[in-house]
């Protein structure tokens, strides 16, 4: 069974990762002026205080799962830790590992990171074994790490197979269907446990579909809604219609979708039932009725796999999402990473590797659209002359890059540790905020070796 590639009637199953050993681990030399002295110092050098105190992280479709232990200034760090986790199907599965340097006032820079596609992991066996290049941080070197894979006996449908991090698209027109009068003229509010879209009536513009008669709710600038969304195995979609007050806006009706029925990556046009009812209960209950109907509405939407620039909110407040982003953005940068797709002849556990670390805009995760990606684009002049206000406008516009890679401005120690006390003090602050604002675990779900 090892040697087989996954039943493809059984996506699901449980995946083991195991972090072995990292070799030649070594920081990224800025000054090249000592590089040819360090060349010769570190050759055979395996402990020192110029080595990074490394450790690593799983994460599993852009959720962090497990976090090692830190060794301690080490070129050559032994791990030997690991997790398991369930996961729906491996066909749409990413693994990334990233790998970071505890060092004391900085802000655990990236040392690299190793992008992991189980259906290409997976393709020819169903238990892998093999050194991975880290690159795209401010340090290098090569990670063995075992994974294997054993499928369980569940066709689960296509809705259930999708990922617990989203993105959900919404045409910019909502189509109203049988709508009582008294709704018709009000606004529309579109949500997330997350966030919030709005749209106006075409009643009061008197704008109607020509083709059937229907009304039409529609955004400011005709442009998609796009929220992002957490949990959406048990979270909703909801539409309330909102009626202005002297004190405060109410709701007099609404309509429900739960994001569990819709599959992953697939535009559709989905109806839904107006209700006139106890709006507290129908976004925490799953019911077939939830009042007395009053009509329905017509939606298209997407929900695209993963986390997308959208979820920027919910990183400022969750240092294990923030992270994730970081090295999300680190792929994005550097699309030169993306994985090999050529032939894999050789199939030994021990000799088969991947020299790719990154899922590009050209051919790398197809789980977020070009339209959600993270990233820069650098904008130059058709002479390729570069004046002072230019320069300045390209350091703008990449400095999250080359911050990341400790250039710049982050090449010296002073900058570098101003960010780490800016970043403890919104740390400090998020701590006093929930104190009085009830919020999940920040680290829920993230296995650890203490």
């Amino acid at each position: 069974m090892i040697a087989s590639p996954p039943p493809t009637q059984y996506p699901s199953g449980i995946l083991s990762i195991q972090i072995h050993q990292i070799t030649g681990l070594e920081l990224e030399t800025l000054n090249k002026s000592k590089v040819s002295e360090k060349e010769t110092e570190s050759d055979e050098q395996e402990e020192g205080d110029d080595l990074p105190s490394s450790y690593c992280t799983i994460i599993l479709n852009h959720q962090k799962v497990f976090k090692t232990r830190t060794k301690p200034k080490n070129s050559k760090p032994f791990f030997n830790a690991g997790c398991e986790r369930f996961i729906r199907d491996f066909n749409n599965t990413e693994v990334h590992i990233s790998v970071r340097d505890a060092r004391l006032h900085e802000k655990d820079p990236l040392l690299g990171i190793i992008y992991l596609p189980l259906s290409k992991m997976f393709k020819s066996r169903s238990q892998v074994n093999a050194n991975f290049p880290i690159s795209g941080g401010v340090g290098y070197g090569r990670a063995r790490i075992s994974m294997v894979f054993r499928s369980l006996k569940l066709e689960a449908p296509r809705n259930m197979l999708g990922w617990d991090y989203g993105t959900l698209e919404i045409n910019p027109n909502v189509k109203g269907i049988d709508v009582s009068q008294e709704l018709q003229k009000l606004r529309m509010k579109i949500r997330t446990s997350l966030a919030r879209g709005k749209l106006h009536s075409g009643a009061q513009d008197g704008d109607v579909n020509q083709h059937d008669g229907h009304i039409v709710w529609k955004t400011k600038k005709n442009g998609s809604i796009r929220l992002p969304v957490r949990k959406r195995y048990c979270s909703p979609l909801v539409v309330e219609f909102r009626k202005d007050a002297a004190l405060s806006d109410h709701t007099p009706a609404f309509a429900i979708l739960w994001l569990k029925d819709i599959p992953d990556n697939e535009e559709q046009t989905v109806r839904l039932t107006v209700w006139k009812g106890d709006l507290s209960r129908a976004e925490n209950n799953t019911l077939d009725e939830y009042g007395e109907k009053a009509g329905e509405i017509e939606i298209t939407l997407t929900l695209w796999s993963g986390l997308s620039g959208c979820h920027e909110g919910l990183a400022k407040k969750d240092p294990n999402i923030a992270d994730v982003m970081e090295v999300l953005d680190t792929c994005n940068d550097n699309e030169e990473m993306d994985w090999d797709n050529g032939d894999d002849s050789n199939s030994n556990t021990s000799d088969s590797s991947s020299d790719s670390d990154s899922d590009s805009d050209s051919g790398g995760s197809k789980l977020i659209p070009k339209v959600l990606k993270r990233g820069t684009n650098n904008s130059m002049d058709s002479d390729g002359k570069r004046g002072p206000i230019d320069q300045l406008k390209e350091y703008q516009e990449n400095k999250k890059h080359m911050h990341r890679k400790n250039r710049g401005m982050m090449q010296w120690k002073g900058p570098r540790t101003l960010a780490w006390m800016k970043h403890v003090a919104h740390k400090g602050e998020n701590k006093v905020e929930g104190l009085f604002h009830h919020s999940e675990r920040s680290g829920a779900g993230i296995e650890t070796e203490v």
